[in-house]
């Protein structure tokens, strides 16, 4: 968010203000909740959960999220009186396509799998939460679900500083040695939606290269320079 927009980061993160999320982000939140349940229930009792169970998740999800607030983006005036249709919608097929395509090939240990560590060389503390550890015959797997309108360029997963943070908090904290695979599982919300996966590695100059961002964005934290995202972006309007 730094990188994309400064002032976004500074009234987040530094203000405290909490924006109202879009249709985009209340349709992944319903479908985060729903993944979530089924591998955890399947890492607790060997079972996946009920389908009609995983879906009642994520539409009962996206109802309770819409009454918290929905911000009136350029999805939700698009779809006008039905944007809370079409968002429950989403969110039950997508949490649907996971159930049935892709959580059958997941051998989960661990899910929200939640993190601190210490940056020395910043100051900076990183905080995060790993969606998936995954358990395959060539070692362990970071992944992180996501949810997007259209299918996700070839190199995200290897630009992906999100999944940086995570490898390498996996490499201090449970000193799994790099290199690290690092994964991105996007269900696409097309008209027949599809599942995109995505893999890549980590090793040691990416976690040199994630240090000097984080001093970087630490000295801009100090100094108090946060800049506005360019005027014509479409990702902010801060």
């Amino acid at each position: 968010m730094l990188a994309k927009c400064g002032v976004q980061f500074e009234r987040r993160y530094m203000l405290g203000e909490r924006l109202r999320p879009g249709m985009g982000a209340i349709t992944g939140t319903g479908v985060d909740r729903s993944v979530t349940h089924n591998l955890d229930t399947r890492i607790n009792t060997g079972k996946s959960a009920a389908e009609s169970e995983v879906l009642d998740i994520a539409r009962d999800t996206v109802k309770a999220e819409w009454e918290q607030g929905v911000a009136e983006d350029a999805d939700y005036k698009r779809n006008g009186s039905r944007a809370q249709g079409k968002a429950i919608d989403d969110a039950v097929k997508l949490a649907e396509l996971h159930y049935l395509d892709v959580a059958p090939l997941l051998s989960p240990f661990a899910v929200q799998r939640e993190w601190v560590i210490d940056d020395t060389a910043s100051g900076a503390q990183l905080v995060g939460t790993i969606d998936i550890l995954n358990q395959t015959g060539k070692g362990v797997e970071i992944l992180d679900t996501k949810t997007s309108k259209r299918a996700p360029a070839e190199g995200a997963a290897h630009e992906s500083l999100q999944l940086t943070g995570y490898a390498l908090a996996m490499v201090v904290i449970d000193r799994i040695k790099a290199p690290v695979t690092v994964g991105l599982d996007y269900l696409v919300k097309t008209e027949i939606p599809k599942w995109v996966a995505l893999r890549a590695k980590r090793n040691v100059s990416d976690f040199a290269h994630l240090a000097e961002r984080l001093r970087r964005a630490e000295e801009i934290r100090k100094a108090g320079a946060f800049q506005p995202a360019p005027v014509d972006s479409w990702w902010c309007s801060a």
